[in-house]
């Protein structure tokens, strides 16, 4: 089996983003205004800033769309949280194409429009230390406007290179089409262009900072905020003996998916390493938490595996914590010959709460699972191949004492350096940074 295996005891070390962000580096001393535009579910952020950062006395005017009638916007507040919702209809899917096209188009500007005012107005009254948007360019370019305008400073959030994966979806589909490659280079440019004006720029991971800092990028402005795991995370592996009750699992050995079965995550090697374990270990029973049911159900079909599901299911990300302990192995392949280096810069969420709820991961390698698995101790890198993946699951389900102990190691090294908690203090810390810059 050719992998990177860490089993050796010991106190995990922090990541080298870690130790540069929070070295030397105090908490703010003084209660900060932000100002937040986000535009999808995507756990980390909403917890850092919804909950950490205003539970330790700052203030967030947090932006989010969500669907509706009508364009409007709706605010809630909640001690130092405000929340506005802007309500966006639906576009229009009927007429002819040149009107539809001019109804959206038309549609969309009034919404934009609506959007950057009151984002303005909001900005003007509060003063806030920061206005800050993440990935989506369009709230990128009315965070930066903004700020520009009320004398603010701007913030920049990278968790995910999207143009990129739109071009490699399209390409594993079939042949990309010249608007495709025209659109997702308009969003890549105009995403560095405002990266490049941030005065503060968060990025996904060290391999993300490392791509910028050399396309000249100034490294002290660059900030690595990586993924992270929710409280509800945190405390799931408490409840693993009644989780598995519960689902029936008994004594079996149990591995999981959690994740995406888009193209881009390779569904079929997913389940060619699940069926090969089923060979080898007929007694193991398998999990799917996955988006895209209708799929998983036809390959387990196709592949023989309907005796051995012990659970199939499209869940809000806050149930998954309450199946996923249930497992003792996690697998997550991962599209290592991407041509765009979407996959070499990521920050995989799924590791992470693998190890919070004590399920041991078995992925494919990126730098930062590597370097994961190397200071933590809990887990295995395995080269791309099936077989190799299906080596290290039956090695792993075979000694339950190393699974045990790398179950263990995992999740003290996410509480420590990668739940939502400590995530908000580097983040607090990096905006620190920057206090008394021009």
């Amino acid at each position: 089996m050719a992998s990177v295996d860490n089993g050796t005891p010991g106190i995990a070390r922090a990541p080298r983003w870690y130790e540069r962000e929070v070295q030397g580096r105090p908490i703010p001393g003084r209660p900060l205004r932000l100002l937040i535009l986000h535009w999808d579910r995507h756990p980390t952020a909403r917890e850092v800033y919804r909950r950490h950062i205003v539970e330790r006395g700052h203030h967030v005017d947090w932006f989010e769309q969500r669907p509706g009638d009508r364009i409007s916007v709706q605010c809630s507040r909640e001690g130092n949280l405000r929340t506005f919702y802007f309500d966006f209809p639906e576009l229009d899917g009927q007429g002819t194409s040149t009107l539809r096209i001019l109804r959206n188009r038309t549609l969309k500007l009034r919404g934009f429009v609506t959007k950057w005012l009151h984002v303005f107005r909001v900005s003007r009254s509060s003063s806030p230390d920061y206005v800050q948007a993440r990935d989506n360019t369009t709230e990128a370019f009315i965070a930066w406007s903004v700020a520009r305008i009320t004398r603010r400073r701007f913030a920049y959030q990278i968790d995910y290179w999207h143009p990129e994966a739109s071009l490699y979806s399209a390409g594993l589909r079939g042949a990309v089409s010249a608007r495709t490659r025209w659109r997702a280079a308009w969003h890549r440019s105009l995403r560095d262009w405002l990266l490049a004006r941030a005065d503060v720029a968060f990025v996904i991971s060290d391999a993300m900072r490392d791509h910028y800092v050399e396309r000249g990028l100034e490294p002290a402005r660059l900030h690595v905020f990586p993924v992270g795991t929710t409280q509800d995370f945190e405390v799931a592996f408490s409840r693993r003996d009644r989780i598995r009750r519960d689902l029936g699992a008994g004594d079996a050995p149990v591995v999981a998916y959690l994740g995406s079965l888009d193209p881009l995550r390779r569904p079929r090697q997913v389940f060619d390493v699940l069926a090969g374990v089923v060979r080898r270990r007929p007694d193991v029973r398998l999990m799917l938490l996955s988006r895209e049911m209708e799929n998983a159900r036809s390959l387990v079909t196709e592949y023989g595996l309907e005796a051995n599901v012990l659970s199939l299911a499209d869940l809000p990300h806050a149930e998954i914590a309450k199946h996923l302990p249930a497992a003792d192995v996690g697998i997550f392949p991962l599209a290592e010959d991407d041509p765009y280096g979407i996959i070499r810069v990521a920050s995989p969420l799924k590791i992470v709460e693998y190890m919070s709820c004590g399920v041991v991961p078995v992925s494919s390698a990126n730098p930062e699972v590597r370097e994961i698995v190397a200071l933590s101790g809990a887990g295995v890198v395995s080269t791309d191949d099936t077989r190799s993946f299906v080596d290290a699951c039956v090695s792993l389900l075979e000694d339950p004492a190393r699974l045990r102990a790398m179950a263990r190691r995992g999740r003290d090294f996410v509480s420590e350096f990668k739940s939502c908690r400590a995530l908000a203090d580097l983040v607090l810390r990096a905006y620190q940074a920057h206090e008394h810059s021009d």
